[in-house]
């Protein structure tokens, strides 16, 4: 049997999967990921799953190539949608934005128990998403930083706290709203203003959200590297913006200046 070769992102999140598990793969694309779980003894079962059938016939005929048909099951579902409540014990998402995720996790939440470990890599949006994440009890566990073809990619591991989706209450646009009344269209309007974000009546540093704590506190060196080109990029644009004499650039190099120090913050760790 052909084994298949992954991307660096979507190797790294199969080898943050449990072994053992029962894999849901939301977006599942050609299926590539569930064969590789299947193929690599990660795990027995996945559930494959794509809102487009293009996708999934190409995932269809892939599986077939490789006799996986008992092992892995093509399903068209919106999402969550036509996953059945404890049937998978990991659910995967990659190769989306950070607010789609998050619609995702927001229309199937009834599906998601605090066993379920998930496994999530938003494409852009990203400090939104840890936002998100935090607000609504979600507790991340591991979280990578790897660059694949040339682009940075996050992937976080996280699991959901059932005691806190269900009783606290988050900050949205300084309103306080039950965490469990918090509805899809909602997810966009979710912002923090200040430099500190109150979850669970834990001040959280804006820098750790923006950047990642668990990424930080690891001294991830990708990150590093990120920060680093972020800090020369936004110097050079200061440098630019610093020769125009406007209401519109000192605007624009007040947040530069934000940018940069919380980028010198985040450096900082590396130090410690």
């Amino acid at each position: 049997m052909e084994l298949i070769k992954l991307s660096k992102r979507l190797l790294t999140v199969a080898n943050m999967v449990t072994k053992g598990s029962v894999v849901a793969d939301i977006g599942t694309d050609h299926g590539y990921l569930p064969i590789y779980l299947v193929q690599n003894n990660i795990s027995e079962h996945v559930i494959a799953m794509d809102v487009n059938k293009g996708p999934l016939n190409k995932a269809l005929l892939n599986i077939g190539q490789l006799h996986l048909e008992n092992k892995i099951d093509i399903r068209l579902s919106d999402g969550l949608d036509n996953l059945e409540k404890d049937e998978a014990n990991t659910v995967t998402i990659c190769g989306m934005g950070g607010k789609l995720i998050a619609k995702i996790l927001e229309g199937g939440r009834n599906k998601i128990s605090q066993d379920i470990e998930l496994i999530l890599s938003p494409q852009s949006e990203i400090q939104l998403f840890r936002e998100y994440l935090l607000q609504n009890g979600y507790r991340i566990v591991k979280e990578d930083m790897i660059i694949d073809d040339g682009k940075f990619y996050v992937i976080i591991k996280c699991f959901l706290n059932i005691e806190i989706r269900q009783s606290e209450t988050v900050l949205c646009k300084d309103k306080q709203i039950e965490a469990n009344q918090i509805e899809a269209n909602q997810i966009e309007s979710i912002q923090v203003e200040t430099n500190q974000i109150k979850v669970n009546q834990v001040e959280t540093n804006q820098v750790e959200v923006k950047y990642g704590k668990y990424l930080l506190e690891h001294k991830n060196d990708i990150l590093k590297q990120y920060l680093m080109r972020e800090q020369k990029s936004f110097l050079k644009i200061r440098e630019n913006v610093d020769n125009c004499n406007s209401e519109l650039a000192e605007k624009r190099i007040k947040e530069i200046d934000y940018e940069l120090s919380c980028i010198k913050e985040g450096l900082n760790y590396y130090e410690m």
